[in-house]
């Protein structure tokens, strides 16, 4: 087995027999906000284009 299989393996064997949840530590970190203002909400008009999986193309448009 590769050796990050293992090492996520250990931490997660590590977590449980420091009676922590394993789905709810993973995957958190734990760092203050560095935001400077606050986060604003926009809607912003968003056109994707692309191919699906049989090669023939696709556009998804969303505006709101």
């Amino acid at each position: 087995m590769s050796r990050i299989y293992e090492a996520l393996k250990l931490v997660a064997a590590t977590r449980a027999a420091n009676g922590a949840a394993v789905r709810e530590s993973l995957g958190v970190m734990e760092m203050r906000e560095q935001r400077r203002s606050r986060r604003w909400e926009l809607d912003v008009p968003l056109t994707v284009y692309g191919r699906g999986p049989s090669g023939s193309p696709f556009y998804k448009k969303r505006t709101r």
